[in-house]
Formats: C-alpha cells, structure tokens, sequence
C-alpha cells in the first residue's frame, strides 16, 4: 500500500509539473520513478536470497508428539555417549597394554601390522577371537615363519615375555586341550619352552647332534615297542624333571625335546 500510494504521489506531482511548464521536472521524474520501479524488486531479491538457509542436521525431526520426541532424542544422546565411552576406553586399554608389554608404538606395528590398535584393543577373549587369539597368531609366527622371526629378533625376548603373560590366563589350559585333546597344551608349552632357551624350535636343529632312533628310545628311557601314548607320557615327565627352570640342565633338556620328536615321527609312520 505504501509503495502505491507514493506511486500516486508522484504521477501528481508528474501532473501539476507539466501543466505549470517544467519541462526538466517532466522528464526528471518518470526516469526517478523507473529506476525505483527497478531498484525496489533487485533489493527484494538480494535480501531474500541473504537470509540463511535451512541446513540439514541429524538431529530427530520433530513429529508433533512431543513425548515420543523427547524419548528419541535421549536414545540419541544416549548412544552418542555410549560410542564416546566405549571408544575412550578401547583408547585407554590399548595405552595399558603398550606399557604393560613395554611396546612402543613402532615395534606394536612391526609386531601386529597396521591393524596393531584394533588388535590391542580387544577383549582378552571374544566371540570372534580377542587378543588372546592375536598373541597366539603372533607365537605362531614366530615358531613357523622364519623371515618373520628376523624381522623381530632383536625384541624377540620382550616378544617371549608378552606371549608368557598373556598366556598365563586360566583359560589357556582348557581351548589347547579342547582343540587338541587332553594334554595338548603341555606339548604346545614344552615346545614353546625349547624355543625360549634355544632361540630355535626342535625341528630346526635335528641335524644338530641329531640322535638315531635307537638312542631316541634310550634317551626317554623306553623300550623301541612301546605306544605313542606311553612316549608322550615320559617325555612330559621327564621334560619336567630336566626343565631348565626347574634346575636341570638345558642339554639334556634339548635331547629330551629331540628324543621325543624323533619317536613320535617314528610312531606316526
């Protein structure tokens, strides 16, 4: 209404200038009135396009309900803080576990890849395997793969201490035995014993004053028709009696270890 009526105003004064003869005035005025005419809709514009748009967000839209809403938005809020925690703590766990095995942050990832966060972060036993699982597969390398045990032998000993602590759980005894019949941790351990000392598993030093089947049968004390399970049975006891650790010698040690791998060989035939 405003701008009408100033519109109306001026084609009067547009009027009342031609009849009084003021030519400058006649043509003044139309163009003022066309350029207003064109300036007011360009400053619409700009100033309708300058206010700020609706930016999407993920938050819950409201539905109205407002009770409903508010539930949302807590189960939001809720989760939220839930992933903030757990994240946190998974953080926390993998910082614990860097100092309890004395690991800096380069030998985590030569040892465990660069999947060594996830890897240390998990559970000590999970559905999908937790770290207990991922210090076994790192022991096995270390038995097995040999470019893998020169990559790490100069921390292999710091290695050796993780592998031992983790191990050390309850529950180690009972999965070895499960997946491989009772006793199966016990032949597991003392071939992880005989690498400890040697630096070597039994296999590989076979062709070290390797022993003949014979002095095989001699060495564990048994005659050459006995069972396997009759082997297995003295190699425990007397890999336990000639421990290292528990104050025998590590050489009659290590022909204990051949002793037994060569008659168990024989056996298996």
């Amino acid at each position: 209404m405003i701008f009408l009526d100033s519109v109306t105003l001026v084609l009067g004064w547009m009027a009342e200038s031609a009849q009084s003869g003021n030519l400058l005035l006649t043509y003044l005025i139309p163009f003022l009135v066309l350029l207003f005419i064109i300036i007011i809709p360009i400053c619409v514009i700009s100033i309708d396009s300058a206010k700020p748009k609706h930016v999407a967000s993920n938050r819950t839209p409201y539905d109205g309900n407002r009770s409903q809403y508010v539930a949302k938005r807590r189960q939001q809020y809720s989760t939220k803080s839930h992933n903030n925690v757990s994240h946190d703590s998974k953080q926390k766990l993998v910082r614990s576990r860097l100092r309890k095995f004395d690991l800096p942050i380069e030998e985590a990832e030569l040892v465990f890849g660069k999947g060594w966060k996830y890897k240390l972060g998990k559970n000590h036993i999970e559905p999908s395997g937790g770290l207990f699982f991922e210090i076994l597969k790192v022991q096995n390398e270390i038995l097995i793969n040999l470019s893998y045990r020169k990559k790490i032998l100069h921390i292999v000993d710091k290695l050796i201490r993780m592998v031992d602590s983790v191990f050390n759980e309850d529950h180690t005894t009972k999965w070895f035995d499960k997946q491989y019949g009772e006793g199966g941790y016990e032949n597991y351990k003392n071939y992880w014993e005989f690498f400890k000392i040697y630096k070597k598993t039994p296999s590989e030093t076979k062709s070290e004053n390797k022993l003949t089947l014979a002095q095989a049968y001699k060495e564990l004390e048994l005659d050459s028709n006995v069972t396997i399970e009759r082997v297995e049975q003295k190699y425990h006891n007397l890999a336990l009696k000639h421990h290292p650790d528990k104050g025998g010698k590590q050489e009659k040690f290590k022909r204990i270890m051949q002793a037994y791998e060569i008659t168990r060989q024989h056996l298996q035939k």
